[in-house]
């Protein structure tokens, strides 16, 4: 296992399967990890994910743990690099755009201090994503938010939403159903 000490520390290798990053890295400085392809899994223990810091990884990270430490993910964090499942816990404020874009899973939850998400923001081109959970408290999805995520189907309904344009999730395949689900108290 290759432990990351932070920025003016050793670069990771290319050929390294498992990555931690050292407790006292508090934030992933900008292109950190990025274009690395090697299947890996990354334990991360940090406030912040620097812009790119873990794009152009070809999908190939498989297992991520996000700590409870988290409170900001930044522009193209993880573009085009999971290849898991993440679950963002409660204590995320921002997610910086295009963060999740060109990433595999089926399923992404909003964190519930997130109430504006903006234009062609979070998981655009995410062609594998079926369902969406989203905060009750969301007022507002920018044009393109989740455009091209071919496989998008649940979408919960929000009384609260304000939708920008009506191409919240463009291209879609032909004779798909969306369904937008109502959140029962």
């Amino acid at each position: 296992m290759f432990v990351y000490m932070g920025e003016g520390g050793e670069i990771v290798p290319h050929d390294v399967v498992r990555v931690r990053v050292d407790p006292s890295v508090t934030s992933i400085p900008a292109d950190a990890f990025s274009q690395q392809e090697s299947d890996r899994g990354v334990e991360l223990g940090v406030v912040e994910i620097g812009d790119s810091s873990f794009t152009d990884c070809n999908n190939s990270i498989t297992k991520i743990n996000i700590p409870c430490s988290l409170r900001r993910i930044n522009d193209w964090a993880f573009y085009y690099s999971l290849r898991c499942p993440i679950r963002l816990h409660d204590g995320i404020e921002s997610i910086g755009g295009e963060a999740f874009s060109n990433c595999f899973f089926t399923n992404f939850r909003v964190p519930p201090l997130i109430t504006v998400i903006p234009e062609g923001r979070y998981i655009r081109v995410c062609k594998t994503i079926f369902s969406l959970e989203l905060p009750e408290d969301v007022t507002k999805i920018g044009n393109t938010a989740f455009s091209y995520c071919f496989c998008l189907r649940n979408v919960p309904f929000l009384p609260m939403l304000i939708l920008v344009k009506i191409s919240l999730v463009h291209k879609v395949k032909p004779n798909s159903t969306i369904i937008f689900s109502c959140l029962v108290q």
